[in-house]
């Protein structure tokens, strides 16, 4: 599906802006800037990654 079609809300455009500026900040620390639960982050942040808007890439911490 083309990004360009995908609407979104409010809070899935904060937890864009939040994983873009800072890719390690946490879902809690999602959840306690949106005022929503942890499992309503990973559920939106889910929903996100099936559109294509986010991608998780994993890297080592040395």
């Amino acid at each position: 599906m083309p990004t360009s079609n995908v609407k979104i809300d409010r809070k899935d455009r904060i937890i864009l802006s939040l994983t873009h500026d800072n890719q390690e900040i946490s879902q809690e620390e999602i959840a306690k800037k949106l005022h929503i639960t942890q499992p309503s982050v990973a559920a939106r942040i889910k929903k996100l990654k099936e559109r294509g808007l986010i991608e998780q890439i994993v890297g080592v911490n040395l």
